[in-house]
């Protein structure tokens, strides 16, 4: 006899007929004879940087092109954008920066460069033909890729109660909560799309959702607070590079310079000097007005700038998540215990984060889909107990599913009654 259980996934409907057009989307700002190499200094290739000073200011451009007027993006902040109806023609255009907005004046300063928009159209899928795709390892992903940015688009981009992306599928509230030693941590989900069969082997798309945690650096601190917030819990400098490494910063002179953390100074910075000999701490004083407090803090040395940089003048960009492995084995069991959780509160705060994204929207109204408000329902049947054949004696697992055997007691496996694997493809 099966029985029924709810699955976290949810059925997603679409329209016939619901064509999504994609775009390679390409945003370069430098001086106009060395705009065409992006390796040439002063030449930044917008659309290829991963951090979320240089997403918002590509969201802010593509927002502010009158050629997507009436039309609905699902954009990814960088190269590739999907709408729900094509383009009068691809966009190319070129805006010298005076003449650019004031919050783009300010994140793109050179007044001599100039800001490069190209946006060119690849291809046209028809999402309602997912049923012809193969669900195999040779499958063409884009029924399941574009419906998941489709869903994403209007989470991040909303006024109230906004989200994050932090990588493939996944999506973070804003809001945090203390962890430890400085760090906080905020809750969120993993999500995907998947083609699924009923019981009629009919081919359905369908939302899985999973709730996770993760621990971030605390948005627009200075990196000095941070870094003291860490070493006050009996940390070390060695300890503290580990975890800090390839977090991106910006100077407070500077918000547009981008810096990757590497190591710190062997020196404190009232020992560091110039080339010339005199101390650091005038160059800070007299060329960049910027008198500083801590001197005798260690500096901070990056793999993308040279020199010696104080702690007090940079600040950690926002909604950087920080790496387990990267944790001291406190922080890391802490870090993992986020996300061990009983079936039924997993199951609540699935459900939660399924009410908060509000997926049913204008965006995904535009692109012709709808999803089920209800949690799936399936049949399952429960498979007996696990048994092994260990040199002709028949041995049960536990009521954990687990085989535990006396001290000193070796078997050689012949076989298995019945052998399953379960597995998570999201």
């Amino acid at each position: 006899m099966l029985a029924k259980c709810t699955a976290s996934q949810w059925m997603l409907i679409v329209s016939p007929k619901s064509l999504a057009h994609q775009y390679d989307v390409d945003m370069v700002f430098g001086r106009p004879e060395a705009i065409d190499d992006e390796n040439a200094k002063g030449v930044k290739k917008l659309t290829k940087c991963n951090d979320d000073f240089h997403k918002e200011i590509c969201r802010h451009i593509l927002e502010s092109l009158e050629a997507l007027e009436g039309i609905t993006p699902a954009y990814d902040e960088r190269a590739i954008m999907w709408t729900n109806k094509p383009l009068k023609q691809d966009i190319n255009l070129t805006v010298p920066q005076p003449d650019l907005d004031e919050f783009l004046q300010e994140s793109l300063k050179d007044p001599e460069a100039v800001l490069r928009i190209l946006i060119s159209k690849t291809k046209t899928i028809n999402l309602s033909e997912f049923t012809s795709v193969r669900t195999n390892a040779g499958e063409d992903r884009t029924w399941r890729t574009v419906p998941e940015m489709i869903l994403s688009e209007n989470p991040i981009t909303r006024k109230e109660n906004p989200y994050v992306s932090i990588g493939a599928g996944q999506l973070f509230e804003t809001n945090s909560n203390p962890f430890d030693r400085g760090l906080v941590y905020r809750d969120g989900n993993r999500k995907g799309v998947q083609i699924v069969k009923d019981g009629s082997n009919k081919p359905h798309l369908s939302l899985s959702l999973d709730f996770c945690r993760k621990v971030f650096f605390p948005n627009n601190l200075k990196f000095i607070d941070l870094v003291r917030s860490f070493m006050a819990g009996g940390q070390n400098y060695k300890e503290a590079e580990a975890l800090f490494r390839k977090i991106k910063l910006c100077p407070i002179y500077n918000r547009s310079r981008i810096l990757t953390f590497k190591k710190f100074s062997d020196k404190t910075f009232r020992q560091l000097k110039q080339n010339d000999g005199r101390p650091l701490e005038e160059y800070y004083r007299t060329t960049l007005n910027c008198p500083l407090q801590h001197l005798d803090e260690r500096a901070a040395n990056m793999s993308n700038g040279h020199g010696d940089f104080p702690l007090e003048l940079l600040e950690v960009l926002p909604n950087q998540p920080v790496p387990v492995l990267r944790m001291p084995e406190t922080l890391k069991e802490k870090a993992l215990e986020l996300n061990r959780l009983k079936p039924h509160e997993r199951l609540s705060l699935i459900q939660r984060q399924f009410n908060k994204l509000a997926l049913n929207n204008a965006v995904t109204t535009a692109f012709g889909l709808k999803i089920s408000p209800r949690m799936a329902e399936c049949d399952f049947q429960r498979l007996p107990r696990m048994k092994m054949i260990l040199h002709q004696n028949t041995v049960e697992c536990n009521d954990q599913g687990s085989f535990k055997f006396d001290r000193n007691m070796y078997y050689k496996a012949s076989r298995l009654f019945k052998n399953c694997c379960f597995c998570n493809s999201t």
